[in-house]
């Protein structure tokens, strides 16, 4: 069975936009920077911890 080829511009970058806005609305999806940063907060939190 042949697959349809139908592209249609700017299709891809809604779909894309779709899934981010769900996922973030599902608490499962963070942007880089955000994630970058909790993580470096996460390890900061932890050395001084550990430093105690």
């Amino acid at each position: 069975m042949r697959k349809n080829k139908l592209e249609v511009p700017g299709c891809d970058q809604a779909v894309q936009q779709f899934r981010e806005e769900f996922a973030e609305e599902f608490g499962v999806f963070r942007p880089a920077a955000e994630r970058e940063s909790i993580t470096k907060k996460i390890v900061d939190e932890r050395n001084k911890n550990e430093n105690c």
